[in-house]
């Protein structure tokens, strides 16, 4: 169950500070601009963000060589919207609405079932 839980961790941090780092390497360019400058393909925030992204990627095969497909999947998808809201909310400061609020509620209480589910 550790083993589990560590790459589910490993595995949700790589993806979202992975997203974030690609996602803030072009803030505030527009994509008229990105062709014309491919310069900014070659940024620091880019290719780390690229090379965590990939990373998550191996550890989501090996999540998927332990684990059911079926068990698996709404975990990841689960923990990684709950891993890019709190960066959105921590790191970017958007905006979370009380609807929002209700929305990561009821995520956390099915990444909890189905967590249960996989130990029963």
């Amino acid at each position: 169950m550790l083993k589990i839980i560590l790459l589910f961790s490993c595995y949700t941090v790589s993806s979202v500070v992975g997203l974030y780092l690609v996602k803030s390497s072009f803030q505030g360019l527009e994509a008229i601009e990105l062709r014309n400058n491919l310069h900014y393909l070659f940024n620091v925030k880019l290719i780390s963000g690229s090379a965590l992204y990939i990373l998550s990627f191996a550890l989501w095969l090996t999540i998927l060589s332990i684990m059911p497909l079926s068990i698996a999947y709404p975990l990841a998808v689960s923990l990684t919207i709950l891993g890019s809201i709190a960066v959105a909310f921590f790191v970017l400061h958007e905006n979370i609405n009380s609807l929002a609020m209700l929305g990561v509620f009821l995520v956390l209480i099915g990444v909890f079932i189905l967590g249960k589910s996989y130990y029963a």
